[in-house]
């Protein structure tokens, strides 16, 4: 029987060093429920957040967000687009707008953590609305995100990336959000900007009762 070393894709993950950040804020909105986790608990966590906040300037289309996922010498690898961190999110601000909206669903993640460094795959699902003359289509990409993350400073990014896709379709949509009967429709149809709800803090303000 073959024998599991420490660290490899099927054993255990090794924890050499786990220094919690400095600045708790990298961990997001809420950080602050996480001062008393423990590593290697936290650098999951936050490992798990970039991964978020990945998908999340994807959508929306936030240049910023996008580039603060990765290191200043990050290289993103991406199948249609390579290059470094400004690449990659020159190219979503160039293409995305092609459709009307996006969703980049994240599936589990294997993380392997070793000192400040983290080998990380983690399955998505990226459901793409296509408009077209001809009707509407449903673009869904699954894959993987193949990542090599890195901790400077106490905080965590990612440093390499390689999409890996395992299977795409598309097929033809409509859209039925235009018929739902929304009273406050401007309050909960997503956008693809930084005027989306999701920005605003706190979620939303209950409307008035008399």
């Amino acid at each position: 029987m073959a024998e599991v070393k420490a660290g490899s894709m099927t054993g255990r993950p090794r924890h050499d060093r786990h220094v919690a950040p400095e600045d708790s804020q990298v961990v997001g909105r809420g950080s602050a429920l996480l001062t008393n986790v423990e590593p290697p608990a936290l650098d999951y966590i936050q490992i798990q957040q970039v991964l978020a906040r990945y998908s999340r300037g994807i959508d929306r289309m936030d240049r910023e967000l996008i580039l603060s996922v990765y290191w200043e010498d990050a290289y993103d690898s991406h199948g249609v687009c390579e290059g470094n961190r400004e690449a990659f999110a020159d190219w979503i601000g160039e293409n995305m707008t092609r459709y009307a909206a996006s969703n980049h669903m994240l599936g589990q993640s294997l993380i392997e953590i070793e000192a400040d460094h983290a080998d990380c795959e983690t399955y998505f699902a990226a459901f793409h609305h296509l408009p077209g003359q001809d009707g509407d289509l449903m673009v869904v990409v699954g894959g993987r995100y193949h990542d090599r993350f890195e901790r400077r400073n106490g905080e965590w990014r990612i440093h390499r990336r390689r999409v890996l896709f395992d299977w795409m379709q598309e097929t033809p949509m409509v859209d039925a959000l235009p018929r739902l009967d929304l009273p406050r429709r401007n309050e909960v149809m997503g956008r693809r900007d930084r005027a989306d709800p999701s920005y605003r803090s706190p979620a939303f303000t209950p409307p008035a009762t008399s």
